[in-house]
């Protein structure tokens, strides 16, 4: 390092303009080389100006720490210490780019295209990805080389470029009136930029860095990109079909200038309704195969086995959509197959759209979220407060007791005991209260004496104390006079301890389900087929509402055939007798046959080229709904923009 001149604010952007540039541009050499799209000479043109953009917003935000040392003394900058920090610092900061553009080359090598949501996946499984690479490649060699080379070069580039301050740079400060004129660019986001341009031009444009971020913004997967595909009208139509068969005598719908792609339809029960209230509990990683109910050999969830086996309408064949809570939420409040890439609960237009909320809304019924930490966590209360809910959690001006708390905020007595005391505030106004609780959660903590298992020490300890707290809550519910006409639905959001998993097994996503109303719904059991996103049509059902859908999901108690949806971030599921047929990036299906034991076998795997017809039922099925559900929602028809008379028939409108 002795060999090391002194660096200004202001060389440092230019060394990081000399590393970024020229690695962004070499990206997008590689991204025309292996790319299948044709690009032309104005593709290339716009695409580079518009790259340009990407890669000054790349350099500024890089710069960033950088400027703000540069407001320390020149003294400070000119010590050999502070300077070797420097070059550390920046060595970082450019291998992190490099690695960026180096691994970009194998995932275009894969998908065809830029960094997407499915890297952010990788990055979410990462156990499973480092495994993969690790016994696939000679990981150990190639970094080595890599961070050798890395240092080389930034060495290297600390000695050419030039150290000494241009006459205009004046004090530090200057770097901060520059940076904030080209952080206002930077805030340029991707969509807007490039929707304006054909999509091998703006895949062109980017570069690895932008990409993975933007990605990881996004949220989300194109389907028609990565996934099996067939006409939109054509899949629309199938769902159509689906619909109707199943809703037989549930709609009115019928009609020759009725239209067969749209997923609106109209719900009609010939019954009174019953405007009871109603308090959908999810439950934190509470997995069927904790309870006696669905085989457990053990006994810690005495409240809910007696709710499931004795006093409620419990479902024995319910699974979960996906793996975290966001997708238990998004399932059960908005009825939608989980689309590729994060929950729509975390998208940033997750708002206005249609669910189970506003069917009550329509019926001046009272909307609340309760959740015992901060609900800004994963976007939980911009979801539900842009969907209509009061947004009730921890924070002060809730009003909430804490009299015991964790890393996820009050314990479920405390919410439970909220729950209540909203109940009540609620004055004989019908209430529809969605309450998510969060101790069957690491750390597992809880207070003392409840249970008989101290608390931090393990999953079971937590089980014990989550159903010991829905039993009280039930306890003390009993003596309000609101009980009598409550509907409590009981739901997992997700299995335990699978979040980290990238493979679907139907067995990680069995949870119960279950609806207790003892003056208005005749307990039993039912073995049918389904997942959360049934959830909403049946309670629904239950109250005998008659409403205009467009839930995807459809009513257990009345439904003709069986399915359920399962999803990681990436592989989506559709399960129907006894199969299991499984999308993934790339067009790729594969079928798998359950065994007795219900693990998947696989029967089948094969590509389906964009324009070629599906030949598999089942593939046909599910590729059916996941790209109607895709488009419904990215087209934005599942917002609550027009309502029709339940009079009329949407479809035809």
């Amino acid at each position: 390092m002795k060999t090391l001149k002194t660096q200004s604010p202001y060389a440092v952007f230019l060394l990081l303009a000399y590393a970024v540039f020229p690695l962004c541009l070499i990206s997008r050499c590689i991204f025309w080389i292996l790319s299948p799209d044709h690009l032309t000479a104005s593709d290339i043109i716009v695409g580079l100006l518009f790259g340009l953009v990407f890669d000054f917003s790349l350099t500024f935000y890089m710069f960033l720490p950088f400027a703000l040392l540069g407001l320390l003394p020149r003294r400070v900058w000119d010590r050999r210490s502070f300077q070797t920090a420097l070059f550390a610092l920046f060595t970082l900061e450019v291998s992190v780019v490099a690695w960026c553009s180096v691994s970009e080359v194998f995932f275009i090598q894969e998908f065809h295209s830029r960094f997407n949501f499915i890297a952010v996946d990788y990055l979410v499984y990462s156990n499973e990805v480092l495994k993969n690479l690790w016994e696939s490649f000679p990981l150990g060699q190639i970094a080595a080389v890599f961070l050798a080379a890395a240092f080389l070069g930034c060495y290297l580039l600390f000695k050419i470029v030039p150290s000494r301050e241009p006459r205009w740079a004046g004090r530090p400060f200057a770097v901060f009136g520059l940076l904030a004129f080209l952080l206002a660019l930077a805030g340029v986001t991707e969509h807007p930029l490039l929707s304006t341009t054909r999509e091998a031009r703006a895949e062109f444009a980017k570069n690895p860095v932008h990409a993975l971020f933007a990605a990881y913004r996004n949220n989300e997967i194109e389907y028609e990109k990565f996934y099996p595909v067939m006409r939109e009208e054509q899949a629309a139509h199938l769902v159509h079909e689906d619909f109707e068969e199943d809703t037989t005598g549930l709609s009115e719908n019928e009609g020759s200038d009725e239209d067969e792609t749209s997923v609106i339809r109209n719900i009609k029960i010939d019954e009174p309704e019953r405007r009871l209230n109603v308090v959908l509990v999810l439950m934190e990683s509470m997995s069927a195969r904790f309870m006696q109910t669905y085989g457990a050999t053990e006994s810690n969830t005495p409240n809910l086995d007696d709710l499931a086996g004795k006093s409620g309408l419990s479902f024995e064949k319910i699974y979960a959509t996906g793996t975290r809570t966001v997708r238990g939420i998004e399932a059960t409040i908005l009825s939608i197959p989980p689309t590729p890439g994060q929950s729509v609960v975390r998208r940033p237009d997750g708002g206005q759209i249609f669910n189970v909320g506003e069917v009550f809304r329509q019926r001046s019924y009272k909307l609340q979220f309760l959740y015992g930490g901060r609900a800004l966590f994963d976007n939980m209360g911009t979801f539900f407060s842009t969907n209509g809910f009061e947004v009730i959690d921890e924070s002060p001006v809730s009003g909430v007791q804490n009299t015991f708390s964790n890393a996820w905020g009050l314990c479920d007595e405390d919410l439970f005991a909220a729950a209540t005391r909203y109940a009540d505030l609620a004055a004989g106004q019908p209430f529809f209260q969605v309450v998510l609780t969060a101790s069957n959660h690491r750390p597992y903590t809880y207070p003392e004496g409840r249970v008989a298992i101290k608390p931090g020490t393990g999953r079971t300890g937590a089980i014990q104390y989550a159903d010991y707290a829905i039993g009280e809550y039930l306890r003390a519910a009993r003596a309000h006079p609101w009980f009598k006409d409550t509907v409590f639905v009981f739901v997992a959001d997700h299995n335990a301890s699978v979040a980290g998993g990238s493979k679907i097994l139907p067995s990680d996503y069995h949870i119960p389900v279950i609806f207790y109303s003892p003056d208005h719904i005749m307990p039993q059991k039912r073995g049918i087929l389904g997942s959360q996103i049934d959830v909403a049509p049946t309670l629904l059902g239950l109250l005998n509402f008659s409403y205009q859908s467009r839930f995807f999901g459809h009513d257990l108690m009345r439904a003709k055939t069986e399915r359920a949806f399962i999803a990681t971030y990436q592989k989506i599921g559709l399960l129907q007798d006894r199969r299991l047929a499984i999308l993934s990036p790339t067009r790729k299906a594969e079928i798998y046959k359950l065994d007795d034991q219900d693990l998947p076998e696989l029967t089948e795997s094969f590509t389906v080229p964009s324009g070629q017809t599906i030949a598999n039922p089942l593939v046909r099925t599910a590729a059916a709904y996941y790209q109607t559900a895709s488009y419904w929602y990215g087209s934005k028809l599942l917002k609550n923009s027009k309502v029709f008379s339940l009079g009329i028939n949407p479809r035809s409108q």
